[in-house]
């Protein structure tokens, strides 16, 4: 189901979060996951390691 914002519209700076189905669909295309404060802010970068 699409979920759309108050007024319709997206402008830069928006940020869009989205959901995964399973853990693996993010952890093992990503190198690094970015930790974020409840501000968003960027607070630690979190390696992945798969092998």
């Amino acid at each position: 189901m699409p979920v759309r914002c108050a007024d319709g519209t997206l402008t830069v700076g928006d940020v869009i979060a989205f959901g995964i189905s399973h853990p693996c669909t993010c952890l093992d295309r990503w190198r690094v996951i970015l930790g974020l404060d409840a501000d968003g802010v960027v607070t630690r970068a979190l390696p992945t390691q798969f092998g």
